[in-house]
C-alpha cells in the first residue's frame, strides 16, 4: 500500500510539471493512474482476497453467532440457526461448517 501510494505522489508530481496549463490533461492522468481506467492483476487480486476476507469473516460470526445461541439460549443447532435468521436454502451448509468446526458442542446435544 505504501509502495503504491508513493508512486502516485511521484506520478502526480510529474503530471503537474508537464502538464501545469492544462487541467483537463491532469485531471485525466489522475483518473487513468488512480485506477479508475487502469486494472492490473495485482490490484484485481487484492479485491479478490478482500471479498474473500470479508465472507469468510462474515461466515465466522454467523457459526459463532449460532455457538452463542446454542450455549446461552440453550437451544438445538436447528433451533440456533431458525434464531439467527438464516434462510432456508444456507442452513445445510451452516450446519456442516458448524459440526466440522464444534463437533463436541453437537455430540453433548
Amino acid at each position: 500500500m505504501y509502495q503504491t501510494e508513493m508512486i502516485l505522489q511521484m506520478i502526480r508530481k510529474v503530471t503537474m510539471h508537464l502538464a501545469q496549463q492544462k487541467q483537463s490533461v491532469k485531471e485525466g492522468v489522475y483518473s487513468i493512474m488512480g485506477g479508475h481506467i487502469l486494472n492490473y492483476e495485482a490490484k484485481d487480486i487484492l479485491n479478490q482476497g478482500i471479498t474473500q476476507g470479508e465472507e469468510i469473516a462474515t461466515e465466522r460470526d454467523i457459526i459463532e453467532g449460532i455457538k452463542r445461541a446454542i450455549n446461552k439460549q440453550r437451544l438445538s443447532l436447528a433451533d440456533a440457526m431458525d434464531y439467527m435468521d438464516i434462510p432456508v436454502e444456507q442452513k445445510g451448509r451452516y450446519e456442516k461448517i458448524f459440526l466440522e468446526t464444534y463437533p463436541e458442542i453437537y455430540q453433548a446435544e
